[in-house]
């Protein structure tokens, strides 16, 4: 079991590392990625710090929601056969 992660931040570093990790995975099994979003999403890891910290913390639920959204889909696309 992991450790449970209470700070927003931390969870939304470790969100962008398992997307990192996926990526790598999918690229070394010769999964054709459509989009990576290698450039969206750690800016988006580093705004929910911001935002953290600013406590505009309905904002940050906000990118931290699009982060989720943007690994999930970089799951399906790997995992989707193509027709």
């Amino acid at each position: 079991m992991g450790r449970a992660l209470k700070s927003q931040t931390l969870i939304a570093g470790s969100i962008e590392c398992a997307r990192k990790r996926l990526m790598r995975l999918a690229q070394r099994n010769g999964f054709e990625l459509r989009q990576n979003y290698n450039r969206v999403a750690p800016r988006l890891a580093i705004q929910v710090g911001r935002y953290a910290h600013a406590r505009q913390y309905k904002r940050m639920n906000g990118s931290l929601r699009k982060l989720r959204t943007l690994v999930g889909s970089g799951v399906m696309w790997s995992v989707m056969p193509r027709a």
